[in-house]
This record gives structure tokens, sequence and C-alpha cells, in this order.
């Protein structure tokens, strides 16, 4: 019976100290280890005291701890919040790197491209052809002409080459005008299509690299020509006249 009224008389104090508000934690670890020395007291005299002190520290340090919960609570709260902005900032970032690789594999593919297209231009030539003692543009030329033209602005790194030829008649001076004046006349009708002046460059070879004997008829006309070439653009300001 007097170990069943102790046991009353303490469990009424731990659940007294309990329901207790402290105002800091001074004062909880006071109740606690007061009120496990009363309890021990009670329950076996000056060793009951020493475990009562013990086990009302521990009372105190829970009560301490309860106290604490609302605040870890609320910080845990911060805490997701801050995770979900993370994990929001790291979607865009994750979307904003997609959109880059394909701007760059986009990028990549189209410098391809204009790189083939370049190779394809600087590959091409053009013959004018002219009639025997002649730098007439007939009609006919004048429309070759004008996919070259559109050739020229639509590749500004570009410039265009123009080569004039004259056959194995008449002497080397005669050739070398009348290939000159061919090529001049190119040049204009360029011009005249809206390309810059600067980037047609001529090179006159008169009869130079002219072949043909008298009687092949068909291979000195192919020699009274313009040759057009698109060469990378020099940033030349005049053309460049080379004479034989």
């Amino acid at each position: 019976m007097k170990k069943l009224i102790v046991s009353t008389i303490a469990l009424a104090l731990v659940l007294h100290v309990s329901n207790a508000k402290a105002e800091d934690n001074k004062t909880e670890e006071r109740v606690g280890f007061g009120s496990g020395l009363l309890i021990g007291a009670i329950a076996g005299g000056p060793a009951g005291a020493i475990i009562g002190a013990v086990s009302g520290a521990w009372l105190g340090d829970k009560v301490n701890e309860s106290d604490k919960v609302p605040e870890l609570e609320t910080s845990l709260a911060a805490t997701k919040v801050d995770l979900n902005r993370l994990r929001d900032r790291l979607k865009v970032a994750d979307n904003q790197l997609h959109e880059a690789r394909i701007q760059l594999q986009n990028q990549h593919v189209t410098q391809q491209k204009v790189a083939n297209q370049m190779n394809v231009v600087s590959g091409l030539k053009l013959d004018i052809m002219f009639r025997t003692n002649s730098s007439e543009l007939e009609s006919t030329i004048i429309d070759k002409l004008v996919p070259v033209a559109m050739m020229l602005e639509e590749f500004p790194d570009f410039d265009v080459q123009l080569t004039g030829h004259g056959d194995t008649l008449g002497t080397v001076e005669a050739n070398r005008i009348v290939a000159e004046d061919r090529a001049l006349r190119v040049k204009q009708s360029l011009v005249n299509a809206g390309i810059d002046g600067r980037r047609i460059h001529i090179v006159n070879l008169g009869k130079a690299e002219a072949e043909a004997d008298f009687e092949d008829i068909e291979g000195r006309a192919l020699e009274r020509r313009v040759r057009i070439q698109f060469v990378e653009a020099t940033g030349s300001t005049k053309p460049t006249l080379a004479q034989n």
C-alpha cells in the first residue's frame, strides 16, 4: 500500500511537471531536477533522490523538446518551400539548356549548309561566248548574267573574276584589246544588275591561252570568251588588270 501511494504521488508530480510551461530552458531544467529529487526521496531516501534527480532532468529535457516542436515544424515547412523553389529553378534551367542545345544544333546544320554552298559556288565557272572580233553582248548573253548577279547578292563573301580570252586569229595587241573590251562589257552588265563594281575583277589574257588553228572553227569559237569565276572577296576597291 505504501509503494502504491508513493507511486501515485510520483505520477501526479510527473504529470504536473510535464504540463507546466517554463519561461526558459533553465527554469525547465530546475523544475525537472527538483521534481526528480522529491520523487526519489519519497521512493527511497538519498539513493532514490539521486535516481530521481536524473529522471527529473530527463523529464525537463522532454518538456524543452516538446516546446521546440512548433518551431521545428515551421523550419521544416520553410525548407520544403525553398526546396520546391530550387526544383522549379532547376526545371527552368534544364529547359533553357535543352533549347540552347537545339539552337546550337540548328546553327551547326545551317553553317554546314552554307559551307557546302560556298564550296559549290567557289567551283562554279561560266563562259560567255562572243563572235569573231566582236565584244557585243547579245540578249542571250545578258540573260545568262542574271543568275550570276543573283548569286553575288546571295553570297556577299564572294566576288567574281572575269577573264577575257581571244582566239589565234589576229595580232597579240588586237586580241588584248578585244578581250579586255569583252570583260568590261560583262562587268557593266553586272553593275547594271545592281552589283558593286568593286566586287568584279578583270584579268585579260588575250590570245595567251589560244591553241585552235585556222581550220578549227569550232575550237576558235570556244576561245573567244569571258570566263566568269566566283572567288573569295578580297576587299579590293578596283579590278586587277593583267596584260600579255
